[in-house]
């Protein structure tokens, strides 16, 4: 599907202006950490998450995720991907589908927000503030050069306006698998039904 390449394409964008970013600044996280990951407030789009429904779709494991998103306690809005460390040591958790993670996790701690005035401000995480404050201060110093959120933002909804609404990422996940299911059920029947008629 040509709109997974194009969603594909912004995240390698993301990706490179990221590694620019930590090169110039110094800016990284802690080995292993995966203190963003329990944050049960993370918020993406259905559009975000379909390169990753996709991949689920074809290796058959969608139900399995679809089934597990429906298991977790209502108040349990932690993404279902995240695995915590030993102990459940949320500094050493780790994300079972890295690779296809949306935009908001390829950018969370290493992008800028824009000012009022239009300038940049680092949006860096609560968690190497407090452990690495000198760090962070040090990378403020870059902060122009970092990726914005609101940049991305945009480029993503001109892929698809209708599939870019923010909402928690196990329901934008949910939403994703659904929508692609149907398309590549669609898309089968079609192939049937040109098949049948020759």
């Amino acid at each position: 599907m040509e709109i997974l390449d194009q969603i594909i394409a912004v995240f390698t964008q993301i990706d490179q202006q990221v590694a620019a970013f930590r090169l110039a600044s110094g800016l990284r996280c802690p080995s292993g950490c995966g203190c963003c990951c329990t944050n049960d407030n993370i918020h993406t789009t259905p559009l975000e998450m379909m390169p990753l429904a996709h991949d689920l779709l074809c290796r058959g494991e969608a139900q399995l995720w679809l089934d597990r998103i429906e298991a977790k306690k209502e108040d349990d809005h932690v993404c279902v991907f995240y695995v915590p460390g030993p102990l459940s040591d949320a500094s050493s958790g780790h994300c079972t589908q890295y690779a296809l993670r949306p935009a908001i996790c390829r950018l969370f701690g290493f992008a800028a927000v824009r000012r009022r005035d239009g300038s940049l401000e680092l949006a860096a995480c609560k968690h190497l503030k407090q452990t690495h404050p000198q760090d962070v201060l040090r990378a403020k110093a870059y902060q122009n050069q970092a990726p914005c959120f609101t940049h991305f933002g945009t480029l993503l909804k001109t892929l698809d306006l209708f599939a870019t609404d923010l909402m928690p990422i196990n329901v934008a996940l949910r939403k994703a698998i659904l929508r692609l299911g149907l398309q590549m059920q669609m898309a089968h029947s079609e192939d049937q039904s040109g098949t049948s008629a020759a």
